[in-house]
């Protein structure tokens, strides 16, 4: 079975992944403009952290599922990486 034949056969994980960080990035902007504007700023960091803990969530459940081994493995792993760090 070739490369081809087994990425076809899995479940789109990863366009709900993609569709998730967008939303989540999407709410987060909602919420900063919104805002009062005396807390905008520690508004603005709270969902920083928040957005960035759902996009490494994310990211470690993708790389749970299709581990590290496969096409796209790695460069999944290392934006998890530069996202938690």
């Amino acid at each position: 079975m070739s490369s081809e034949e087994k990425t076809s056969h899995r479940p789109p994980t990863v366009k709900y992944f993609i569709n998730a960080m967008i939303i989540s990035i999407i709410i987060a902007n909602v919420i900063v403009i919104f805002s009062e504007e005396q807390s905008k700023h520690s508004v603005s960091l709270w969902t920083l952290n928040i957005t960035a803990a759902t996009a490494s969530i994310l990211c470690i459940i993708v790389l749970c599922r299709y581990g590290i081994h496969e096409l796209h493995s790695k460069s999944y792993l290392f934006i998890a990486l530069g996202i938690i760090s």
